[in-house]
């Protein structure tokens, strides 16, 4: 079956077809444990995240600090890149995402 067919019947990897509610549900049928767990994975990423931006501040005050520019466009590039590599394009938009709120 072609990928784009399934794609539109909602059968995606580690899926099963669409409900009836017109979303994919979990091949094993624990929606609620899967619920459960994606929403401990958010807090903790969200958490993460501001984390990660208070660290750039502190980043960009110790350079300001220093007399150097509060960006470093290099390493910015570079965290571009890693998370491209990781997780290809969607990693760019998230990387230039988590720059921004580090700036902010």
């Amino acid at each position: 079956m072609e990928t784009a067919e399934r794609t539109e019947r909602g059968e995606h990897a580690g899926l099963a077809p669409a409900t009836g509610t017109g979303r994919p549900g979990p091949a094993d049928g624990g929606a609620e444990d899967s619920r459960e767990r994606l929403g401990e994975l958010d807090a903790q990423i969200i958490e993460l995240v501001k984390r990660r931006a208070l660290e750039q501040r502190r980043f960009a005050a110790a350079r300001r600090a220093a007399g150097r520019p509060a960006t470093e466009l290099a390493w910015e590039n570079a965290v571009v890149l890693r998370y491209e590599r990781e997780l290809r394009r969607p990693g760019v938009t998230l990387a230039l995402t988590l720059l921004e709120m580090g700036r902010s």
